[in-house]
């Protein structure tokens, strides 16, 4: 297993990204952290999972593929940028306790 975050562009927003996110539940791929960012225009989103490489080059051609995706983009996570992001979601999730 390995790290990998994927960039996704869109035209729409909120929709989509369920959709998105129902084809990595589909595959019962684990997801670590989703971020989303919007413009009038365009959004796009954030996704960094846990896979094997195929199954996430798999993924990326699924999501390609589907209506009003404009781009996948993927590249593997090295492990200092991985320690980075679960520090970031633990010092985010005790802000929320507080």
């Amino acid at each position: 297993m390995e790290q990998f975050e994927m960039t996704v562009y869109s035209s729409e927003h909120i929709t989509l990204l369920t959709k998105v996110l129902m084809m990595f539940s589909r595959r019962r791929v684990d997801v670590v952290s989703v971020k989303s960012e919007s413009n009038r225009k365009t959004s796009s989103y954030h996704i960094t999972f846990n896979s094997g490489k195929d199954e996430a080059f798999k993924l990326q051609k699924q999501i390609q593929k589907a209506v009003d995706i404009l781009d996948a983009k993927l590249h593997r996570v090295d492990f200092e940028e991985a320690k980075r992001i679960n520090i970031q979601q633990e010092y985010q999730l005790a802000i929320k306790a507080v």
